[in-house]
């Protein structure tokens, strides 16, 4: 009852494909369905689902035919969340199916986290520093960059120094015994698209020419799983992102695992478990590419879940999930770079 009031402009029509929001048999209980039509304001214009219980083997038929024929019907009004899910159930059946049943909740849920996840500002400047270790060796310096969404603008951490880039070069100071200076250049909401036009073509790409890289770290995956990126473009800009980088350094390219998302408290169930399952996808197409792209790697996130790992707004990682990821990714980071045997005379 508390999604009837909607405060939409323009009424829509509903497609639900699921009879608990179109039963009209129960007497005194008015469906969800049947509310929204009837809603003065708000509300949608007509509901298209079944009106009582049905056999659900005939009734998969007939949904799957229903929103197979909606992308080829070039829908007027492009931007309906029900096209852009429509299109993903016909391409990730096995986990947008449910997803699509659902969409009436799912999407009342994605309204309320909007609006009740608190929004945490990014690490402060300085979005660079070194680390020099307590019995550094006489080698050569290292240099690290990282670049991506949100974690690697430091969400959720006081500063940089206690983020995934600062973690991470503390981390790799210590075991490799040489300096190793980092930068960050991460952006809040980024998908891989906007990453690759503004992070890394107009910012990364010229600090490369200037100061080469023995290590280049891409963070990326939870800004498309939510804003349903399709899996053929997020696949697409992948290979563009390798190939920018080629283009101007030699150095190995470490891609992270997509966070696991089904362990995001500020997400609600089932929402969670569909995004976590979304990110699951994403994070497998990473680890395709890099099955087939020479000096490209992947490290998934393999952490024992736990609360304190979690920032305040229950989405970002807290200061010490950061610790503990950045452990993870030393470990593949500490055989990639190339450990020099350069000594002063």
């Amino acid at each position: 009852s508390s999604d009837v009031p909607l405060s939409n402009a323009v009424t829509p029509i509903l497609a639900s494909l699921t009879c608990t929001v179109g039963r009209f048999e129960i007497p005194g209980w008015a469906s969800l369905g049947e509310s929204l039509v009837t809603q003065p304001a708000g509300g949608t214009v007509a509901t298209w689902a079944p009106s009582g219980l049905s056999y659900n083997e005939q009734a998969m038929i007939l949904n799957r035919a229903f929103v197979s024929e909606i992308p080829r019907r070039h829908c007027a009004e492009r931007n309906l969340p029900f096209d852009i899910l429509g299109r993903m159930a016909l391409r990730d059946h096995a986990i947008w199916w449910p997803g699509l049943f659902a969409l009436p909740l799912l999407l009342g849920q994605a309204i309320h986290t909007r609006r009740s996840t608190p929004l945490l500002p990014s690490a402060p400047s300085p979005h660079s520093g070194t680390y020099v270790p307590m019995e550094a060796s006489k080698a050569r310096g290292l240099s690290i960059y990282l670049v991506g969404e949100s974690t690697v603008a430091g969400v959720g951490a006081r500063s940089h120094e206690y983020a995934l880039s600062g973690q991470l070069a503390r981390r790799l100071a210590e075991t490799s015994s040489r300096a190793v200076r980092f930068s960050a250049f991460g952006l809040i909401g980024a998908r891989a698209k906007d990453c690759l036009e503004f992070q890394i073509m107009l910012e990364l790409v010229p600090e490369l020419s200037e100061t080469p890289a023995d290590l280049v770290v891409v963070t990326l995956g939870v800004n498309d799983t939510t804003k349903l990126t399709t899996r053929a473009s997020w696949r697409e800009t992948l290979r563009q992102i390798v190939t920018c980088l080629r283009e101007t350094s030699n150095a190995p390219i470490l891609f992270t695992g997509v966070p696991p998302m089904e362990h995001f408290l500020a997400l609600p169930q089932p929402l969670r478990q569909i995004l976590g399952a979304r990110a699951r996808m994403l994070d497998d197409d990473i680890a395709r590419l890099v099955a087939a792209t020479v000096g490209t790697h992947h490290r998934r996130i393999d952490l024992t879940f736990e609360p304190a790992y979690l920032a305040a707004d229950g989405f970002h990682p807290s200061e010490l999930g950061y610790a503990m990821w950045a452990e993870q990714l030393a470990e593949n980071a500490g055989s990639l770079v190339a450990f020099s045997a350069v000594d002063d005379p």
